[in-house]
């Protein structure tokens, strides 16, 4: 099987959800979106579908997920939170299927999307009406402005390497200490991407936005080598000394740069010792 067979079994899942939808006089619309809109879809591709329900109560979402789950043999069938339909079939096919209200029409976005089902030319004239791009989240746990958030990695940075450090003494400790700090690189690393994407204010993927960026932190996915773990927290930190001032700029709060280099000197000293 190559990826055109399985474009085949996306299509034939998407053609049969489609004709229930048809079916179903409770559905006011259907659209596909993602790699499968784009035509870049392939054998790992999911498909991300919209079904718009004619009433707010969205009255028979629950019985038309059951129908559509059963179009081919699944491993697994999900219904979350009374809206979100995750279905695996057995072909190795993964659709993403929300049950909305019609209200949401106007409002949702229709960049990139594809209409497949619109009997009463509701999507074609109202889809994205409304829509209005929210600016890029800010980070998570903090508030944008908070300088908590900037001298959080330098704790971060100095727990990592301390960590990392105990783990390479080896013992009854050694490998959970090396598992922790493990754990704090990658949250770092995503706490990283999350301030360089919150300065350029874009909801993309960082390999789109930032390639230079995305391949440095490329290199900072370690095993749990000693070593390998000192690199790519140095490696973050460099990252950091490149984005936070960024960061700092666009939020209002002063870059660290004295602290900054006090803990690169404190780490240099940890690099010492045995």
């Amino acid at each position: 099987m190559n990826h055109d067979g399985h474009r085949r079994r996306q299509q034939e899942v998407l053609r049969a959800v489609v004709a229930l939808c048809r079916e179903d006089a409770q559905v006011l619309g259907v659209t596909v979106a993602g790699s499968y809109a784009r035509g870049e879809n392939d054998a790992f591709s999911d498909l991300d579908m919209e079904c718009y329900l004619v009433d707010e109560a969205r009255t028979g979402a629950a019985e038309l997920h059951q129908r559509v789950s059963m179009v081919a043999p699944t491993l697994c069938v999900l219904y979350l939170y009374d809206r979100h339909g995750l279905y695996l079939f057995t072909d190795g096919v993964r659709l993403d299927l929300m049950y909305k209200p019609p209200s949401l029409i106007r409002v949702d976005s229709s960049d990139g999307v594809l209409i497949l089902h619109d009997p009463r030319d509701v999507l074609a004239t109202e889809f994205g009406a409304d829509f209005r791009r929210a600016p890029r989240a800010h980070p998570k746990y903090f508030a944008a402005g908070d300088s908590a958030y900037v001298g959080w990695f330098l704790w971060m940075f100095r727990q990592i390497y301390t960590w990392t450090k105990r783990g390479a003494q080896r013992g009854e400790r050694g490998f959970d200490k090396l598992a922790a700090a493990a754990d704090s690189l990658r949250r770092v690393r995503a706490s990283l991407v999350e301030m360089r994407l919150w300065t350029l204010d874009r909801g993309d993927y960082l390999a789109r936005l930032d390639p230079d960026m995305a391949a440095r932190l490329s290199d900072t996915y370690t095993r749990l080598v000693p070593t390998e773990l000192l690199t790519a927290t140095l490696t973050l930190l460099t990252e950091y000394e490149r984005v936070c001032p960024l960061y700092c700029s666009k939020s209002g709060v002063a870059y660290p740069a004295e602290r900054v280099a006090i803990l690169r000197r404190v780490l240099a000293d940890f690099d010492q010792l045995r």
